[in-house]
């Protein structure tokens, strides 16, 4: 039971291989702002430490993840992707609605014409 606390090869392996150049991620690119709360940092007195992180909601939580400087790209670009395929399912929804409006209509008629 030496080995209980590494992670196993396949699990690391992947983890180090960079995301698909289609990944995406939902929820909003943030600047984190705090004080680290030792005596002799400028913080104390002055302008908090910054870093990059995506917010997101989960199962109704909001979640926070802190990125290195050299994801923040990627992490954009991914934030786009996601707003363009969400966009693109909205206005394949809308079409769907357009589409049902009609057959419905269709059907009505169909079936008024029938009665005559």
């Amino acid at each position: 039971m030496a080995h209980a606390h590494r992670t196993p090869k396949s699990t690391r392996a992947s983890s180090e291989r960079p995301p698909p150049k289609e990944w995406m991620v939902r929820g909003s690119l943030i600047e984190m702002r705090r004080r680290c709360g030792k005596a002799s940092c400028h913080c104390r007195e002055g302008d908090p430490h910054t870093s990059p992180a995506l917010s997101y909601s989960h199962k109704g939580e909001t979640h926070i993840l802190t990125l290195p400087a050299e994801e923040v790209r990627e992490v954009k670009t991914a934030l786009k992707r996601y707003q363009q395929a969400r966009r693109g399912l909205e206005k394949q929804a809308i079409h769907g609605i357009e589409d049902l409006k009609r057959r419905l209509q269709q059907k009505k008629e169909a079936a008024r014409r029938a009665r005559s």
